[in-house]
């Protein structure tokens, strides 16, 4: 595994078309969405703005990804956010995606899912274990 470190992006507040029921196929609903992303690193560079991830991509292409469209599954959309990370940057190693339906059952705060995509240089990076 390549050094690397974390860049986070969390509690993103958004209204989502998302799920199987009519209920909510008929109206947006809140949610929240967590983003943990593996930013390889250059020992050997010196750390610049030119060097690093630009933190606002993380929300805005959250945004654009729910924005115009309907999600059946929290896991679809993970997966499709988490892949977003990783394709938009060469130096993502890989990312790790938590949403949450915030609205949806009067008995929990939430309701979700987390999942990662890893480079294959990351692929054995245990991200389970990252607070998401």
């Amino acid at each position: 595994m390549p050094p690397f470190y974390l860049i986070t992006a969390g509690s993103i507040r958004l209204s989502a078309s998302i799920g199987i029921l009519e209920p909510e196929r008929a109206a947006r609903q809140p949610l929240s969405i967590n983003v943990v992303l593996l930013i390889r690193e250059h020992p050997e560079e010196p750390l610049s703005i030119d060097h690093v991830v630009d933190y606002r991509t993380v929300p805005r292409e959250v945004s654009r990804l729910i924005e115009d469209q309907h999600w059946d599954l929290q896991e679809t959309l993970c997966l499709a956010i988490a892949q977003a990370c990783v394709d938009h940057h060469q130096d993502v190693l890989g990312a790790v995606v938590s949403t949450a339906k915030t609205a949806i059952y009067n008995e929990v705060d939430a309701v979700g899912c987390r999942m990662a995509r890893l480079r294959p240089e990351a692929a054995d990076f245990p991200w389970w274990t990252l607070h998401v």
